[in-house]
């Protein structure tokens, strides 16, 4: 969390339930102090379902976002409370589905599902282009721990081979345990099985990959997926086409990065079975990015946001949810164009 209270409040009561689920929170610590003290003090401390972490000075793209990942998560595990499923979600995050509905899916899934992306860094096809992200293994970088991206000193001529361990480590012959590390990405946000958070905070692989990847270029996007393939047993039981998260994708200046949600992608959300999107914004805030109907801004209007109350309504009383396959590769990402917003229907 990084933002204004309104988002949060707004977020929490799409999700909330104070009896039947575990809510673990992390605002950065750069936030104001009256946002900590709003969040920590006055929403999470009086309710019994709910923990949080200390706040840390993230930094987007460095081991620093990794390490508040798996602290939320070890901290979730360690709780009293028994649950199935850890899912991650941010402060852009908007459910598309009622809390009903994702209840039942979940429920309907193979049992220890995991959603992640499994794309291989080596290349792999994303919107018709092919994205080869090797280089980042050899790209040295380096985090201030102040919050900044993290700074590119220089390339290094070779990929160091990394193995991980053997010993009490292993629980068959299939976990892949003494096999080279072959790395992927997926994004951040994603919806893991309790099996998985419990071998991704207790391996000493995880402090192995962590140890790695310390100066590594974007190590928080890999850690997740690099983690599943090494395990056989959990890489089984993955869903690698999506994390529940829906995401459009634009490339404006010669980086992916997801674009936020206007109005004008209500037709892509329509038709989504994600259970969240990704990004929205509380308001309509000015700015020279998007045009739509002769206005400039980003984020979302209270219109949209109603509409999508409408959509969550319709989905708990008309359509019953489906169990997904797993260990299926991932589905192929069509190409539309290279434009900021990609071949967007028009508004309905």
């Amino acid at each position: 969390v990084f933002i204004r209270y309104e988002a949060f409040s707004r977020l929490m009561t799409d999700i909330y339930d104070n009896d039947n689920h575990l809510y673990v929170f992390h605002v950065d610590i750069k936030s104001e102090k009256s946002l900590l003290k709003k969040i920590y003090n006055d929403y999470c401390d009086p309710k019994a379902n709910c923990d949080r972490i200390s706040p840390r000075n993230v930094g987007w793209g460095g081991l620093s976002t990794g390490e508040m990942m798996l602290a939320l998560m070890q901290q979730a595990y360690e709780s009293s409370f028994k649950w199935d499923y850890f899912i991650l979600i941010g402060h852009e995050s908007v459910p598309l589905k009622s809390l009903h509905f994702t209840e039942r899916f979940l429920a309907i899934q193979p049992k220890g599902s995991n959603f992640v992306n499994c794309w291989e860094v080596e290349g792999y096809d994303f919107w018709g282009q092919w994205e080869d992200n090797s280089s980042r293994l050899t790209r040295i970088a380096v985090e201030d721990f102040n919050g900044s991206m993290p700074s590119v000193l220089g390339q290094s001529r070779i990929v160091p081979t990394l193995r991980f361990l053997g010993g009490e480590e292993s629980e068959s012959e299939e976990d892949g345990i003494g096999s080279v590390v072959r790395f992927y990405k997926s994004i951040q946000l994603a919806v893991v099985s309790n099996e998985f958070v419990q071998y991704a905070i207790y391996s000493q692989n995880t402090r192995l990959l962590l140890i790695y990847m310390s100066n590594i270029k974007n190590s928080d996007e890999m850690i997740l997926p690099t983690l599943l393939h090494a395990n056989k047993t959990l890489s089984a039981k993955t869903h690698c086409a999506s994390t529940l998260h829906f995401n459009h994708w634009s490339r404006p200046g010669g980086s992916w990065h997801p674009a936020y949600l206007t109005l004008e992608h209500l037709p892509l959300l329509l038709n989504s079975s994600d259970l969240f999107a990704r990004k929205m914004e509380l308001e309509l805030i000015p700015n020279d990015r998007v045009k739509l109907n002769g206005k400039k801004f980003a984020g979302y209007s209270a219109d949209i946001y109603e509409i999508l109350l409408k959509i969550r309504k319709l989905y708990d009383e008309k359509v019953e949810p489906i169990a997904l396959s797993v260990g299926a590769p991932p589905s192929p990402v069509y190409n539309t164009n290279s434009k900021r917003i990609p071949s967007v229907p028009k508004p309905v």
